[in-house]
């Protein structure tokens, strides 16, 4: 009994959710059923959502695969191919489709069509006999070719029309929520009250406020959403903050044989509301937060998630909250010593360490101009600079090669072998602006937040003092976000934050393997005689709770606290020792 193989293409997954694949598979089995073919369930050959008129299936799609079993003679000869029709192998120009169809052939595959029921094999397409049917599939091919090419070049030769008009007409009436098309369909309009709702959007995500608190914020606040939803959702936040709308840009996208695709889009097509620099500096925030730190949860508890690990054995620290009572509350402890695996550390007060760490404020020297103002920082704004300024230039130029290419098209230059070389040629031009765009993209953000690091750096400090400020003020109403801000404020200048707990206590008999591992930890020679100083290593003097912050420009201070298991809840006054 020979072996059958179902092959089944739908050019979009909506069809997937239609008719197309419960016909086509019913189709085979039906067919193996009648001819007595085993029917190979399990290993069927599906391209969904590709499309055989620019021969995506073929070049990394299950027909590949299918090509590729063939001619490693996984497959048998004398095996069936099952397709629906002739055009579910192939859309391409006949010359293309021509060669795997009869590569299939040739290996000795039969190719069924299961509408007409027709048969293609070697021996059938040879000789006289078979130059009838041979030629039945060419026309078959070529028809579906032109249909294909036909719809395209209407669909190119429309989008750029419209392209043409359209500073006298908009190329649709959807606009986003803070814009509305005026009566003559010339130009949208800006709904101030939404726009400005944006903005401030984006300034706080630029400013470390998350989805989710934004959401809540907005919900809290009963601000009407623009839509049939009831309430604000961070999903919706997201797509705000991802869409290029906003920077005035429109994304069309052209169907081509079933499959939504992007065209290049359209800058200045919409109003800008939100400035560029304010975009890419939110989108960084946003890509910082997914790698740094978790959630930290609808109050932000814990400022430093992620920053905190544990000077003695350098497992991470976490916050524990102990709920009420006399040894409730919240406190911060070593994972290691919590499950206690090789580590004396012990738990400290939360709130106290949080309060006495923003007293620092005035006493330590980040050196924020060191940290964003180097040589090495200088040279790279500069290259970023002329990154930006190159890529536009790539950008305009082959813009300009786009548009002649679709000109030639729409004259209807050359033959039909001409206009499908024009076509192929405009598909990879589109496939670079797209990539290039990206490129730009990521060049622009990078620039403006290098350049926004430099500018803002001296005011770092004053900033970071006047949240502290606003923070302890029980009148204010902006307290999340302000706690938000704290804790990306803190991450932009803060690499870590080793905490020494109990002081020489935890340091254990293995003295030169401690310090051994805070040399492998970047430790220099003068923050190790820092932490000798202060745990009292080899003066035989026992401190208690110190920890050091390690700042983005390796600057180390060391800071001892004292005990802050009875510290009160407002400000301490530490000391502090610091070594660049």
């Amino acid at each position: 009994m020979a072996k059958a193989y179902s092959y089944i293409r739908m050019s979009t997954d909506i069809q997937l959710k239609g008719d197309s694949l419960r016909r086509q598979s019913e189709l085979s089995e039906a067919f193996a059923q009648k001819r007595g073919l085993e029917l190979q369930v399990g290993t069927e050959y599906r391209d969904i959502g590709m499309s055989a008129y620019s021969g995506e299936h073929a070049k990394r799609g299950a027909f590949k695969r299918f090509l590729a079993d063939v001619e490693a003679e996984k497959i048998e000869k004398g095996s069936y191919l099952l397709v629906e029709s002739l055009d579910r192998l192939s859309r391409q120009d006949v010359a293309t489709a021509l060669t795997p169809f009869l590569r299939l052939l040739d290996a000795g595959i039969i190719i069924a069509t299961l509408l007409d029921e027709a048969e293609y094999s070697k021996k059938s397409v040879s000789g006289h006999m078979g130059l009838a049917q041979l030629m039945t599939s060419l026309l078959i091919m070529a028809r579906a070719h032109e249909e294909s090419r036909t719809k395209s070049m209407r669909l190119a030769q429309a989008w750029s029309n419209k392209r043409a008009n359209i500073q006298s007409k908009k190329l649709t009436k959807v606009a986003p929520a803070w814009l509305e098309l005026s009566e003559d369909g010339t130009e949208f309009k800006i709904v101030q009250e939404r726009a400005e709702m944006v903005r401030k959007i984006f300034q706080d995500t630029a400013e470390g406020v998350g989805a989710n608190l934004i959401v809540k914020l907005l919900n809290r606040g009963q601000q009407p959403t623009w839509g049939r939803s009831k309430g604000w959702r961070a999903s919706y936040i997201k797509k705000i903050l991802t869409s290029r709308t906003v920077l005035g840009e429109y994304q069309p996208f052209q169907v081509i044989d079933g499959v939504k695709r992007p065209l290049v889009a359209i800058p200045g097509y919409y109003p800008s509301i939100v400035s560029e620099e304010l975009y890419y500096t939110a989108e960084a925030a946003r890509i910082g937060r997914r790698h740094k730190g978790g959630r930290k949860g609808p109050q932000i508890t814990n400022l430093f998630t992620g920053l905190l690990k544990c000077g003695y054995c350098g497992a991470p620290i976490y916050l524990r909250n102990k709920g009420n009572g006399p040894k409730g509350g919240r406190y911060l402890i070593c994972n290691a010593a919590e499950r206690e695996h090789a580590c004396k550390a012990v738990a400290v007060p939360y709130p106290p360490f949080e309060t006495q760490f923003f007293s620092l404020t005035a006493d330590i020297q980040f050196d924020f101009h060191t940290i964003y103002e180097s040589e090495g920082e200088r040279s790279a704004q500069a290259t970023q600079k002329a990154r930006v300024q190159a890529l536009e230039s790539k950008v305009k130029n082959t813009e300009e090669g786009r548009d002649r290419l679709m000109q030639s098209i729409e004259q209807g230059v050359g033959f039909e072998a001409a206009q499908n070389a024009l076509m192929g040629r405009l598909n990879a031009t589109l496939a670079e602006i797209d990539q290039l765009r990206r490129e730009l993209s990521d060049a622009k953000r990078d620039a403006v937040l290098s350049a926004a690091q430099a500018s803002s750096s001296e005011s770092h400090q004053e900033e970071l003092a006047k949240l502290v400020v606003l923070m302890r003020s029980q009148k204010s109403e902006d307290h999340l976000s302000i706690r938000a801000r704290l804790a990306q404020l803190l991450r932009e200048v803060v690499e870590r934050i080793d905490l020494f707990t109990c002081g020489y206590t935890g340091v254990g008999t293995d003295v030169e393997g401690f310090l051994a591992r805070l040399r492998g930890l970047g430790y220099s020679d003068e923050a190790i005689d820092l932490v000798k100083v202060n745990l009292g290593i080899g003066s035989g003097e026992y401190g208690n709770f110190k920890y050091m912050i390690i700042a983005r420009n390796k600057n180390y201070n060391m800071v001892s606290p004292g005990d802050l298991s009875h510290a009160p809840q407002d400000l301490l006054l530490p000391s502090v020792k610091s070594v660049q």
